[in-house]
């Protein structure tokens, strides 16, 4: 296998174990490198294999499995793939199931050309590999190849349902309508039957794991997404991060830093997505309750973003990512342009613009307010308190009680810490529970 990309050219290069060393990191270099190294050449030598359920990326030289995309482990748990990544496919980006980023062919002193991560996929850049068939191996690759493409959409197929079975169905932001839910299962379920088929060929495969990833794709552009407010409608939101670990993006004021702070919940917590007439058509920005400022989408990257009181022109777009919280989809909220020029991330406690790594914290829950409402009820008739991670209510003998995504929980059990909704009747509440 060996990289290319413009103005570093690494064609040539091969990947390679550089020991037998449990959790070395793969290095690529020139054959005639790896030579001169001392290195045995059959540790640039890789075969795609089907092993106890799942398909690995081998190492031949040292029995070495490709790991997270950068390193040799002598025992993996999690599936290889290689993403096409231009068509008809010659160039592909390297990853497992648990690094959500490919391989990357890094270049410096300081890491003597070893395998990195990064979180973008492009053909003909640093991610791009090809696979070689090794002089001598072609009779054996005719001969597997079919079944390791079965065993690849065996894979895939397995992916895709674990992918749906953490979705949920419903109304509310990053959940999904029936329609769209049988839609991708009637995908899975069509791949499924290819598979089976004992007369399928590699092209039938091929094409069934092709479909999968764009019933993905469609699915995902099928969720439910926050309602956009105007001039008659405002619905507000918390938005939660995801460092540190339950806390919301903040206002702290007019005009100064957006962080990320542990529930309060008040108005500096709640925002509303509003259509930006700045920016181009389609694009959103963010409003705060509390000061009825914007959140700076025009903000520089790396930097901490603060509120501001003209419409940014830069715009917003929510996207669902594959990251779930309790069955519900996080989004990214990231810009409309292409590359991707601002992407909201989740800082150690301030609020950043950082467009690197999609999966670098920078997924949000996008919660609905849940305002209380009396209809005929008076609220001063029930004591509503937790003691214990345990949600009480005084006067009445029925309840529930749910997650603000909408979960039902048992009221008899320990709740985590975190604001949840009581509902009476017609009566519902928020309740923090410490």
């Amino acid at each position: 296998m060996n990289a290319t990309t413009p103005g570093k050219n690494y064609l040539g290069n091969l990947v390679y174990a550089p020991t037998a060393t449990n959790g070395t990191i793969i290095k690529h270099d020139p054959m005639s490198t790896i030579i001169n190294s001392g290195v045995n050449i059959d540790n640039a030598l890789w075969q795609m294999i089907h092993e106890n359920g799942i398909v690995k990326l081998k190492n031949k030289g040292t029995g070495l499995y490709l790991d997270e995309a950068r390193w040799g482990k002598s025992t993996v748990t999690s599936p290889f793939t290689a993403k096409e990544l231009n068509s008809p496919a010659t160039q592909y980006a390297l990853m497992n199931a648990n690094q959500k980023s490919p391989a990357v062919a890094w270049n410096s002193a300081a890491n003597g050309n070893y395998l990195d991560r990064w979180g973008v996929f492009y053909a003909d850049s640093q991610v791009a590999w090809y696979f070689i068939v090794a002089p001598g191996s072609q009779s054996n690759y005719e001969e597997v190849y079919p079944a390791a493409v079965k065993g690849e959409l065996a894979a895939k197929i397995a992916s895709m349902q674990t992918f749906f079975d953490n979705t949920n169905e419903g109304l509310i932001p990053g959940t999904f309508t029936a329609d769209a839910r049988n839609g991708f299962t009637g995908a899975i379920t069509a791949a499924q039957a290819v598979h089976d088929n004992p007369a399928s060929t590699v092209e039938k495969y091929q094409t069934a794991m092709a479909a999968l990833e764009t019933a993905k794709a469609t699915y995902l552009g099928l969720v439910n997404k926050p309602v956009v407010s105007d001039a008659t409608t405002s619905r507000w939101y918390l938005i939660q991060g995801t460092r540190p670990a339950n806390t919301y993006m903040t206002s702290t004021g007019a005009g100064t830093a957006v962080k990320s702070m542990a529930l309060v919940p008040d108005d500096t917590q709640l925002w509303k997505f509003v259509s930006n007439t700045n920016g181009t058509a389609d694009g959103l920005a963010l409003v705060n309750k509390a000061t009825g400022e914007y959140l700076n989408a025009d903000a520089a990257n790396n930097t901490v973003i603060s509120s501001v009181a003209t419409m940014p022109v830069k715009n917003l777009r929510n996207i669902a990512s594959d990251i779930y919280t309790d069955g519900i989809a996080r989004f990214w909220i990231e810009n409309t342009g292409s590359p991707v020029s601002i992407r909201i991330h989740a800082g150690n406690s301030g609020v950043m613009n950082w467009f690197g790594n999609a999966y670098d914290n920078s997924s949000w829950l996008i919660i609905e307010n849940v305002a209380t409402s009396v209809n005929g009820v008076n609220a001063g008739n029930y004591h509503i308190y937790s003691t214990d991670g345990i949600i009480k209510v005084e006067g009445v003998d029925n309840f529930d009680v749910y997650s603000v995504t909408g979960q039902r929980q048992n009221i008899h059990t320990p709740l985590k810490s975190g604001v949840y909704v009581v509902k009476i009747k017609d009566f519902t509440q928020k309740v923090i529970v410490k």
